[in-house]
């Protein structure tokens, strides 16, 4: 079974931690991980004239309910140099560097584990 729950038979007053490789290989590949990651990323592009840091914060309000860390803004300014864009003001034109960095954050252990 790739994402375990719990048996509707049983109580148990609380759930084992689980996680395995095809888990997050399923969420990596799932084509709806993807389309949420487009919408989420056409979203966030088209969000006005908002700051390219305004952008990586907003995103992490949505995904994890708190501001983005200096260490993360710094990671999505380093995506965007992987993949030579060197203008952070016209990266929302980027949409498919957005869609990678949504993808890449739907996947994060943050949203793996629910505490």
């Amino acid at each position: 079974m790739t994402f375990d729950m719990p048996n509707a038979t049983e109580t148990f007053g609380r759930r084992n931690i689980t996680a395995s490789p095809t888990q997050s290989l399923a969420m990596m590949n799932s084509g709806f991980v993807w389309r949420a990651a487009e919408q989420w990323a056409n979203r966030l592009a088209g969000a006005g004239a908002k700051s390219f840091a305004e952008r990586v914060d907003q995103a992490h309000l949505e995904a994890y309910g708190r501001a983005a860390t200096p260490r993360e803004v710094e990671w999505a300014r380093e995506f965007l140099a992987d993949h030579g864009i060197d203008d952070e003001e016209a990266a929302a034109e980027h949409r498919e560097v957005w869609k990678q960095i949504c993808h890449t954050m739907l996947n994060r252990k943050e949203l793996i584990y629910v505490y």
